[in-house]
């Protein structure tokens, strides 16, 4: 602590207040001498505590010891009053505060390393929206903005050099719309945005506003992630017209197969109703049930390009299931009398001549199944 005497000018320093001026204990206590002390850049600064002050200044400065130590100290100064307002004496502490500092400044270096560690761009804005501290990815992110980015820096300043990265400086009225836009988001952030430079790049913005005005900033490099997902995109459609057009491929090969092959079958059925022998008439059989084995494949594969294509419709049609399931069973009896296997059909008395619904389907189900069977 120190005082002064405002009447008669009488100085009085604590043994501390000498030590952290280094001012001998022994040297008298002057205006001069504590001048002498003082860092020549800060003199001015000093001087202007002892003046007519109101209520308690605070300060820093810096005092330079006899070997050339400079030391950073904290000073409190406060003045009392006469009942006319007249200052009686100044009163004041002085603090060392280098250690403090010291440790501040190591404080801070860790704290630098480890946002320079982050893969993330990250910048800290007051609710003055001043730049407190940012790291060398934002630095590197906004490479327009890279020198104005400092402590001290309003986040409008920091974006009008930051926006030529985007924007030419020319093009004035896209730049003033995207300034304004990117104003309004850093002040009412409402999830993340993205950005993307000139040179393709395209970075996600992420803020966050504290309870205490601050704003956190987050800057990631998302261009790969962007490409990829493009790329993804651009394969998928790809392997969509591909398969569309194996789909449409498949259905016209079938439907152009199906109409000769009707043709076989019909062409069958007239030669079956002539007078044949019975060895005419096996070979007219056998025929008929190969080419009608060959229109049920066809009729497979142009379901499954149905299905593929998302055109697949189920019928509802009037249809006789005695004569479906009697169809189905000649196909398949060939196959069986193959594997010396005996394959019958027997319908019950109520069974209906007559349901609604899809035969094609049923039939497919009853010669997968039987088909099995006879496997």
């Amino acid at each position: 602590w120190w005082e002064v005497d405002s009447a008669t000018g009488a100085r009085n320093w604590s043994p501390r207040a000498r030590d952290i001026w280094g001012i001998g204990r022994d040297v008298s206590a002057s205006q001069e001498t504590y001048l002498a002390a003082i860092h020549p850049d800060d003199v001015t600064q000093a001087v202007n505590l002892t003046a007519d002050n109101v209520g308690t200044v605070v300060r820093h400065y810096r005092v330079r010891h006899a070997g050339g130590e400079i030391r950073h100290v904290r000073q409190h100064t406060r003045a009392e009053r006469n009942a006319d307002g007249t200052v009686r004496r100044i009163l004041g502490t002085v603090t060392d505060i280098e250690n403090l500092r010291t440790a501040a400044e190591r404080a801070k270096a860790t704290l630098d390393g480890a946002l320079d560690a982050m893969d993330e761009g990250f910048a800290l804005f007051d609710a003055q929206e001043r730049l407190v501290t940012c790291n060398r990815t934002y630095k590197r992110l906004r490479p327009g903005a890279a020198a104005r980015a400092v402590p001290g820096a309003k986040f409008a300043d920091i974006l009008e050099a930051a926006i030529d990265d985007i924007h030419p400086r020319e093009a004035t009225e896209q730049r003033a719309a995207l300034i304004a836009w990117r104003l309004a988001k850093f002040r009412d952030p409402d999830g993340p945005i993205e950005i993307v430079r000139a040179d393709g790049t395209t970075i996600e913005v992420t803020e966050t506003r504290s309870d205490a005005g601050y704003t956190v900033s987050i800057y990631r490099d998302v261009t790969q992630e962007r490409r990829a997902a493009a790329e993804l995109v651009r394969a998928k459609a790809l392997a969509e017209q591909a398969n569309y057009a194996k789909s449409r491929f498949l259905a016209t090969m079938s439907h152009e197969i199906r109409t000769p092959m009707n043709g076989v079958l019909g062409t069958v059925e007239l030669l079956a109703g002539t007078q044949l022998d019975g060895r005419q008439r096996g070979y007219v059989e056998a025929v008929e049930r190969s080419a009608s084995a060959l229109l049920a494949i066809l009729d497979d594969i142009l379901d499954y390009s149905k299905l593929e294509a998302g055109d697949m419709k189920i019928e509802e049609i009037a249809y006789d299931p005695a004569a479906v399931l009697r169809q189905t069973v000649a196909l398949l009896t060939p196959g069986a009398e193959k594997k010396r296997l005996a394959l019958e059909c027997a319908v019950e008395a109520g069974v209906p001549q007559t349901v609604a619904g899809d035969p094609t389907r049923v039939r497919q189900v009853l010669f997968n199944l039987i088909g099995n069977a006879v496997k």
